[in-house]
């Protein structure tokens, strides 16, 4: 179970210094021999409750005595040990519909809606709109308490989806009209390989996103600094390039079940937040698709 946490992203407990917390920030004091950003360099010591599954303090006198059987919950030291293993808000799983079609000039791809214009090459000018969920709420999380919620961003502008015959290529530039005011642009390369029914569709491309996008979703302004006791931060642009796949199989005439997996590495204006503490990010789904010919 200890080296599920890590698989997690969390550190030992003795090593959450970096998330400061008034008086004391470590979960707790039990090893003293670690070396990296914050990591307890002092004195050791076991919390008057024991310590968690990520801790060392079975070193300590009292040995596995001294050690809860949990991976989180609220501890004598800091912010408590439950907010191993992450700071940033993670999504639940959840049921949601999604669309993927053409209808006369009007579109859908997932997340990206939109409006064909002029043909352009293999495709058309496309005005677009896509729906994000890069928002996330500061409340009842203690690791940013101090740190403003963030509303999610609402991109329109414009794009293209050249099919061409050596695949499919989604080119998009952005802006978000909520609260950010900054841009995103997209490329995307997608393929199509077939095997006995099953249909495999790999993917890869990069998103960028310029500085006005960071330093809303990610950056901390000097109130926040000032009421979370982390550093001011003011990220500059940043680029993440992502790989996915997606699987279709049929299933029976007009019905098709798919299963898609996405990762997302953050770009460094991103990922060396003090706000985000994982350098990537995976998404899973899996579907019951109608056709309509």
């Amino acid at each position: 179970t200890h080296e599920t946490g890590h698989v997690f992203n969390s550190p030992h407990s003795h090593c959450y210094g970096d998330l400061p917390q008034a008086g004391d920030p470590v979960v707790d004091r039990c090893y003293n021999g670690q070396s990296g950003s914050g990591c307890w360099l002092g004195a050791t010591s076991v919390p008057a409750d024991g310590g968690t599954i990520m801790s060392y303090c079975h070193l300590q006198p009292g040995g596995l005595g001294n050690l809860n059987l949990w991976l989180g919950r609220a501890g004598s030291y800091g912010s408590g040990s439950e907010r191993i293993p992450a700071r940033n808000v993670h999504e639940p799983a959840g049921v949601m519909p999604f669309a993927f079609f053409d209808y006369g000039r009007l579109y859908a791809r997932l997340d990206t809606f939109g409006v064909k214009t002029l043909p352009m090459g293999y495709g058309y000018l496309e005005l677009a709109g896509r729906v994000e969920l890069d928002g996330f709420t500061t409340v009842g999380n203690p690791a940013l308490r101090g740190i403003a919620g963030r509303e999610n961003s609402v991109p329109l502008g414009i794009g293209t989806f050249q099919l061409t015959p050596i695949g499919g290529f989604f080119l998009y530039a952005l802006h978000d009209v909520n609260r950010s005011g900054g841009d995103i642009y997209e490329i995307t390369y997608a393929g199509e390989l077939d095997f006995k029914g099953l249909s495999i569709y790999p993917e890869g491309g990069i998103l960028r996103y310029s500085s006005a996008y960071t330093r809303y979703f990610y950056g901390v302004s000097p109130a926040e600094a000032a009421a979370s006791g982390y550093a001011v931060y003011a990220p500059g642009a940043a680029s993440t390039p992502y790989l996915g796949m997606l699987l279709e199989k049929s299933v029976v005439p007009h019905w098709k079940a798919d299963a898609y997996w996405e990762r997302v590495w953050l770009g460094a204006g991103i990922a060396n937040s003090p706000l985000v503490d994982v350098r990537y990010c995976d998404t899973v789904f899996v579907a019951l698709v109608r056709q309509f010919d």
